[in-house]
């Protein structure tokens, strides 16, 4: 079974519009696990992953800096893909769980500099 077919594909909704960009760029790729989840063939995967790399490539006059977060467990299918290995061995930050103050402020803060009271029932 392919990628369901009633959202788009990762790949098809992202797209880069150079003339509206500065010169300085951050991507932030969250759940990347989504990337084996979602997709069932390999090929998808590295046309994602190309189309990744080319944004960052260092030989560009303006590379866009690429964040990626993925849950631990999915972690060790990101070394099947050499780009991702070495970006990974080269430049990893592992981030543990969130205390529960941790949790609280990361739920509280936005809604309250929104004007917003968060229910009582939050952690």
């Amino acid at each position: 079974m392919g990628y369901p077919h009633d959202r788009p594909r990762p790949h098809n909704s992202f797209r880069v519009r150079r003339d509206r960009l500065d010169r300085s760029r951050l991507l932030i790729v969250d759940q990347l696990e989504e990337l084996f989840t979602a997709y069932e063939f390999d090929r998808e995967r590295m046309e994602f992953l190309v189309a990744l790399e080319s944004l960052c490539a260092a030989g560009q006059a303006d590379p866009t800096n690429v964040v990626i977060a993925i849950q631990a467990d999915f972690y060790a299918r990101c070394l099947d893909y050499p780009v991702v290995l070495s970006t990974l061995a080269e430049h990893s930050y592992l981030l543990g769980p969130m205390s529960r103050d941790e949790l609280t402020r990361a739920m509280t803060r936005p809604a309250g500099l929104a004007g917003c009271t968060p229910a009582e029932s939050l952690p």
